[in-house]
């Protein structure tokens, strides 16, 4: 009787190998998905920088079983926390395994070499996606030609057009053409960081 090799199809093979990551390395810190304010935002962030992704990296972690993906900003301007002289470098949960599959998880920022960002990271290397709030706390850079310089857009490609004090705590607003009749300009990178500054004090 000719014996048969149970293979797992790749949906299978991701969710395998979701479950077999070790939980403990993970507990440390975890992200929350609620939506957060501004300034919770800039609470719970142990780094923010500005910086420019020059290098992603995928990696096997043989011990956990489990594909890693690390991101590396550098041309740094730290707000807040200690990061190296140079670079600093996220890792996220996800990529490719040795026999090609990818583990793709839900909610982790997608980047590519040359993108320009504010990033606001915590528990980074214990945790699944180190960034904020899931992609709450990432903030994506686009040059602006009318204002000669870098403004500021949500995760989603909003624009940032203002940090507003509501109640106590900042919150930061979105051009949207729906509730705009003239849609204002976009904050700058310069405008946006100082507002990291006024919510750090």
């Amino acid at each position: 009787m000719q014996s048969s090799k149970f293979r797992l199809c790749p949906l299978s093979r991701a969710v395998l190998v979701l479950l077999l990551v070790p939980l403990a390395a993970f507990v440390a810190r975890a992200n929350s998905v609620l939506p957060m304010s501004f300034s919770e935002v800039v609470e719970s962030a142990e780094v923010v920088a500005a910086g420019t992704v020059t290098a992603i990296n995928e990696t096997w972690d043989a011990e956990q079983e489990a594909p890693f993906t690390e991101v590396t900003f550098s041309e740094l301007d730290v707000v807040k926390g200690n990061v190296g002289p140079e670079d600093l470098t996220l890792q996220f949960l996800g990529g490719t395994d040795p026999e090609g599959y990818v583990l793709s998880l839900s909610g982790t920022p997608q980047f590519e070499v040359g993108d320009r960002a504010v990033v606001f990271s915590a528990g980074n290397g214990s945790v699944v996606n180190p960034i904020v709030g899931s992609s709450q706390g990432l903030y994506r850079l686009f040059y602006d030609p009318g204002q000669d310089a870098f403004t500021v857009a949500d995760h989603a490609g909003r624009a940032v057009v203002a940090i507003e004090n509501q109640e106590g705590r900042m919150e930061s607003r979105l051009s949207t053409a729906d509730n705009d009749e003239t849609i204002p300009d976009a904050l700058t990178i310069d405008d946006f960081l100082d507002a990291v500054r006024a919510a750090l004090r």
